[in-house]
């Protein structure tokens, strides 16, 4: 026999409702009305729940910015969000390893393929992964000009138009 469970409460309406379960629970997992565990919410956690992040542009750019972007293609730890990892001289001999928030296309996308995060443009195909070496046309350029949100909060962000691997 299934167990049932059967709801009441005082005629009153001010009393909370008292549960009674009939039957035999046994020894099986609890499952609730969709037939899934409820003490195991991550059985059927959405696959792309983790993935990272990314800044996309709005709308297409008018004019391609002429600066570069050279550097590795990463994943910032702090935000989940997709950066450029760029060697960036701070002083003269002093180099620092710095991670860039890129405005991709729009219809850019972060996606898995072969189990991995890649990224996606705008045809659907692989551009790159993360560990990539890649070269960015376009240029740095305000969130607030822009009109878009940082993945990463940082107020400018490198506004891209071309990718290409090194």
């Amino acid at each position: 026999m299934h167990p049932v469970i059967r709801a009441s409460s005082a005629a009153d309406g001010h009393s909370c409702a008292v549960l009674q379960i009939a039957g035999k629970l046994g020894d099986g997992p609890l499952r609730d009305s969709a037939g899934d565990d409820p003490m195991n919410s991550d059985e059927k956690r959405n696959r792309d729940a983790a993935l990272p992040g990314l800044t996309v542009q709005r709308e297409v750019a008018t004019v391609a910015l002429q600066a570069q972007l050279t550097g590795t293609l990463g994943i910032d730890a702090s935000t989940n969000c997709i950066v450029v990892r760029s060697l960036i001289s701070t002083s003269p001999g002093t180099d620092s390893l710095v991670d860039i928030d890129v405005a991709w296309p729009p219809g850019w996308s972060v996606g898995l393929r072969g189990g991995a995060p890649a990224l996606i443009d705008e045809t659907g195909q692989v551009a790159c992964r993360p560990g990539d070496e890649i070269a960015l046309g376009g240029g740095f350029k305000d969130t607030s000009r822009m009109g878009v949100v940082s993945c990463t909060g940082q107020g400018r962000v490198f506004d891209a138009y071309r990718l290409t691997r090194t």
